[in-house]
């Protein structure tokens, strides 16, 4: 429990709730995507048990938010938490690395010390996303930083912002109780045979110039740090409408054309083999098909499934899929499908385009 009543307690979160309005007001335009990503990680927090489908309801009831259960599947592999062990193993560790901090607020010096060995350890793992989720249950957890709207705001920090506002956070505390001093005034200094002691008043003066010299320092990584996560969101962009493009085409609306193409050009290849001969007046058509297909595998888009194939699955294999079919009973259950559609792929990132669409096959009883 927060020592809200400390006037130390109450500097540092003065000091966090500035930074975060001032980290707020850097930018006028905001990434709605970053926005998705944010809420969905504080839907999280709340229940970690939640599949894409259920998690996707959850930030649309609750926050007011548009997304799809395709959104939901995109950040839960981008931040590699598509399982419930992995949720519950991610979300628990960085929930032990809240508690060290909600303990280093109160002035707890060896709560510090593992506060930041523990932090440091969890963002070996995947700095970039980790840096939000940490910040999304440090949020959540502490709840006398949920002062004003700034858990909202942080909802529109990147992964850049995330990661030095977590280091404001750690600076507002080594300020307020003195942790790590730049300066030791213990360590005696000779001059003409004499120890020069640093007064109080010096020794504050000095830890403020060291403040001052490492809040500019983490200024200019900043800056370099956003700059790069830029021009890595301007690619994830490109991707992303390079993925819709394709996933457009692969839609209901236009007629699955990747999946009629697919069917299509199995079908001559089957014609061919029985040695029937196709009339001369349809060449152009299976010249512009065989030359989509390649196109195609240029593009590096390639299915995910055989087409038509029979497969045995469980409740988890079609988590992200299309499944059309009786319920399952228990994760353990197995069901025999058909591949209806085998979904699309962008091999080179490991991108989905469409999901697959699977249906139950029942044996008829007479």
């Amino acid at each position: 429990m927060l020592e809200t009543k400390s006037i130390k307690v109450q500097g540092i979160l003065k000091e966090i709730h500035e930074k975060v309005q001032q980290k707020a007001g850097r930018f006028e335009k905001i990434s709605e995507d970053i926005v998705l990503e944010n809420l969905t990680l504080q839907a999280l927090c709340a229940n970690l048990h939640m599949s894409p489908a259920a998690c996707a309801d959850f930030v649309q009831n609750n926050y007011d938010c548009s997304c799809s259960v395709d959104d939901m599947i995109r950040i839960y592999r981008d931040f590699k938490i598509n399982t419930e062990e992995k949720r519950l193993e991610v979300f628990e560790n960085a929930t032990g690395v809240a508690i060290m901090l909600e303990k280093s607020m109160n002035g707890d010096q060896q709560a510090y010390e593992l506060y930041r060995s523990t932090r440091e350890k969890f963002m070996e793992k995947k700095p970039k996303h980790y840096y939000k989720i940490l910040l999304a249950v440090i949020f959540h957890n502490i709840k006398q930083l949920q002062q004003e709207n700034d858990q909202q705001m942080i909802t529109s920090f990147g992964n850049t912002l995330c990661k030095y506002l977590l280091f404001d956070i750690e600076n507002a505390i080594t300020y307020a109780y003195g942790f790590n001093k730049h300066h030791n005034s213990a360590a005696p200094v000779k001059n003409n045979n004499a120890k020069k002691v640093h007064s109080p008043e010096q020794e504050r003066l000095l830890q403020k110039l060291a403040s001052l010299e490492s809040a500019l320092e983490q200024s200019d990584m900043l800056l370099r740090d956003l700059q790069s996560e830029f021009d890595e969101r301007l690619e994830a962009v490109k991707l992303q409408e390079m993925t819709e493009f394709f996933g457009k085409l692969n839609s209901d609306k236009y007629g699955c054309i990747l999946d009629e193409l697919l069917m299509l050009r199995k079908g001559i290849d089957a014609v061919k083999k029985r040695g029937y001969v196709l009339p001369l007046e349809i060449n152009g058509l299976l010249i512009m098909v065989r030359k989509l297909v390649q196109f195609l595998r240029d593009s590096h888009i390639n299915p995910m499934l055989k087409p038509e194939s029979l497969r045995i699955v469980k409740a988890g294999d079609v988590e992200f899929w299309n499944y059309e079919g009786t319920p399952f009973t228990c994760a353990e259950e197995e069901k025999q499908v058909k591949v209806i559609s085998p979904g699309w792929i962008y091999s080179e990132k490991q991108v989905q385009i469409s999901r697959p669409k699977v249906k139950e096959v029942v044996d008829n009883v007479d």
